[in-house]
């Protein structure tokens, strides 16, 4: 499945399937944000895949246990979407394409 153009939110992303996931996604040309802890392992990981499939990248450092965490992290994906669909609209203004989605 190609999903060049769509960005992907991958949780866990610093080891075991996370990993596996962002990798695969990433070869098949989703942009992608990665929620982990620790952050050296997930700036690490950020830029592996970045270096290997060309792809963005964003990266939030959180613990997912943590509601504080949470709902930061939720509101650091609401407010990255929002740029992603203003960027989305100016580039379509200027005959450019791009695929936004809808974060909820």
């Amino acid at each position: 499945m190609d999903l060049t153009d769509t960005t992907t939110l991958v949780t866990g992303a610093s080891k075991g399937l996370g990993t596996a996931y962002a990798h695969e996604l990433a070869r098949r040309g989703s942009h992608l944000t990665l929620i982990a802890r620790p952050a050296p392992a997930l700036e690490d990981l950020a830029a592996d895949i970045r270096r290997e499939h060309r792809v963005e990248m964003a990266t939030i450092a959180a613990d997912l246990t943590s509601a504080d965490d949470m709902g930061a992290s939720l509101n650091e994906v609401r407010t990255r979407a929002t740029v992603a669909r203003l960027t989305g609209r100016i580039n379509r203004r200027a005959g450019k394409s791009s695929v936004v989605g809808e974060v909820r």
